[in-house]
């Protein structure tokens, strides 16, 4: 993997506008370089989050930009996940604390941000206002309660996805209620934020400060995800549409993620794993399509509607890994190395094997997916710690 190191080491030096190319979803930005580890210097590190909360807005929002335009929608909750893992690998622990009391009240706004203005219901439960603030935007995790905001709306746009922007973004902009248009409590958020809180519990730990607070937010919403999102009989969590008051049924991979945050107990683990190998798993696929592989609205050249995506491969294989399910994890693993070894650094890849094409989808050569890559093959299956014990 010599290539990807000097590919990773030519990408951290790439300016915002340079790596507009790369973003096949928004929130690609600078941060996700810090998965580089140990290759990427902390002065380089420093500067790209010095650079990442200039943004950060005074009630704490993660402002989430848009082909380099500012929007009034939010950034998905990845950034304390990402930043600890990079604290992780610095040796001295006197330069790891120095770096996390640098951001670590920021995080913990941009936290606190989601629970006073998106925990609509007061549940520890947060909504997104628009796919585009999830992880995968184009899922078809989105297709009924698009359907049914047009039904309700009597829209006569022909993409709902872009007349429901336009229109929450209005309402974001003149500070109206967006929550009563559209809102969903996504199961791929809140994990993230969960997985997040972990973050910020361990580096709260790691330099002394009280915690309690987040590990309450967190609490909530791990016993509000199990009490409403969870499908017991389709073993995966479903997204909560607060208007219809409906959970809508989707193939999406996004339903299993709540693996990566701890959410579901060791019974649902193994049930989840049912669920993926009962969707995803087909001799002539490699691991994982983004949507079940036998669901008719699966289009596997597009990604979050059936094309694998490598960041969520890597963070399903982190989750997997967590609840010992150690098998399916390094299958995971395995297909991942391997669709990269044969066709280069894409971040979304047609899922099917033996294709006489290029399966990347997008942009090749691409800085965000090598960040990505280099993390996940230094990513042992037994690497899972508890962050409820004591960091470092």
């Amino acid at each position: 993997m010599n290539a990807a190191g000097k590919l990773f080491q030519s990408s951290i030096e790439l300016t915002d506008d340079q790596l507009l190319v790369f973003k096949t979803e928004p929130y690609f930005s600078p941060y996700f370089f810090l998965l580089g580890g140990s290759k990427l210097p902390l002065e380089r590190a420093e500067t790209i989050l010095d650079s990442l909360f200039e943004s950060q807005q005074e009630d704490g929002r993660m402002t989430l930009f848009i082909k380099g335009i500012e929007t009034p929608f939010i950034q998905v909750p990845l950034h304390a996940g990402i930043i600890w893992q990079y604290v992780q690998e610095i040796e001295d622990k006197k330069i790891g604390r120095k770096l996390v009391k640098k951001y670590y009240e920021k995080l913990v706004h941009s936290h606190l941000y989601w629970y006073e203005h998106r925990d609509i219901e007061e549940d520890g439960l947060v909504s997104i206002f628009h796919p585009i603030e999830s992880l995968m935007p184009r899922s078809c995790a989105w297709d009924e309660s698009l359907s049914a905001w047009k039904k309700r709306t009597q829209s006569t746009e022909e993409d709902n996805s872009a007349a429901l922007f336009n229109k929450q973004k209005d309402l974001l902009t003149s500070s109206q209620k967006p929550e009563k248009e559209w809102a969903m409590k996504d199961p791929v958020v809140n994990t993230l934020l969960c997985w997040s809180n972990e973050a910020l519990i361990a580096m709260g730990k790691f330099i002394r400060k009280n915690v309690s607070e987040i590990i309450q937010w967190n609490e909530l919403a791990l016993y509000s995800m199990n009490e409403q999102l969870w499908d017991e009989e389709y073993g995966i969590y479903r997204g909560y549409d607060l208007i219809t008051k409906e959970l809508p049924l989707s193939g999406s991979i996004g339903g299993l993620l709540p693996l990566l945050a701890g959410i579901p107990v060791q019974e649902q683990a193994e049930a989840m794993l049912g669920a993926l190998r009962l969707n995803f798993e087909k001799p002539d696929f490699y691991k994982l399509a983004s949507n079940s592989l036998y669901a008719d609205v699966t289009q596997v050249e597009k990604p979050g509607r059936g094309g694998m995506s490598l960041l969520m491969n890597w963070l399903i294989f982190q989750g997997l890994s967590r609840f010992d399910l150690i098998d399916f994890a390094e299958q995971i693993k395995k297909d991942t190395v391997a669709l990269v070894s044969e066709y280069g650094y894409y971040l979304h890849y047609l899922p099917q094997k033996d294709l006489v094409q290029n399966c990347g989808i997008g942009k090749g050569n691409n800085p965000f997916a090598v960040a990505i890559l280099l993390h996940f093959i230094h990513t042992d299956v037994t690497f899972y710690q508890e962050t409820s014990e004591d960091p470092m």
